[in-house]
């Protein structure tokens, strides 16, 4: 399991935020917890907007392949806001 929080820290709302958290090669992907909002195929996840302060979470199950790349990465893109990234 996979857990993305991203926060914004800052007094205005972030707008136009999207994730692109592509599972390695290593995982298959099972589940998500973000309502059809993350595209397991291209890996991005369309949260749109951020009220300042706030915070959204993206929970991604997947299950370890015998075979291939495990280190996971995401990038967070926004419009106008400095956002913060956490993974687990």
């Amino acid at each position: 399991v996979f857990t993305i929080t991203v926060t914004n820290g800052l007094l205005s709302p972030a707008s136009g935020v999207s994730i692109d958290a592509l599972l390695p090669s290593g995982y298959a992907y099972v589940s998500d917890g973000a309502g059809g909002a993350y595209n397991a195929a291209t890996g991005v996840w369309t949260v749109g907007g951020i009220a300042p302060g706030g915070s959204v979470v993206l929970v991604v199950t997947a299950t370890v392949l015998p075979t291939g790349d495990s280190p996971f990465v995401a990038e967070v893109a926004c419009l106008w806001s400095h956002l913060s990234i956490q993974m687990h």
